[in-house]
């Protein structure tokens, strides 16, 4: 099961980070973007679904896993895979104040 969590957090990602190059890429003519707030909502939009991802994740491992050390290990492996999301989510919001300070 663990395999199958690890696989929709990746693929989530993978659609995260080519969101958030998507948003850089963006930001190079940002006055000119018509999609580049859109963009950065729907960035905000994949790191709360990588929080609940996350959530039901962590609880589902707690609740299955009886092994203490690999409880531990795949609980951080989700822990920073969350981190991700978050990062992502930051990028975002620095763009969009720079956006704001420049326009």
């Amino acid at each position: 099961r663990m395999n199958q969590n690890i696989n929709v957090f990746v693929s989530l990602l993978c659609k995260c980070l080519a969101k958030a190059r998507n948003v850089l890429e963006e930001f190079k003519s940002f006055k000119k973007s018509t999609t580049i707030r859109k963009s950065i909502d729907e960035l905000n939009e994949m790191e709360y679904e990588g929080d609940n991802l996350y959530r039901s994740t962590v609880k589902e491992l707690f609740a299955g896993e009886k092994d203490p050390i690999e409880l531990q290990k795949w609980r951080i492996i989700y822990e920073l895979l969350e981190e991700c999301f978050d990062q992502c989510q930051e990028l975002g919001r620095s763009v969009e104040n720079a956006i704001i300070k420049n326009s």
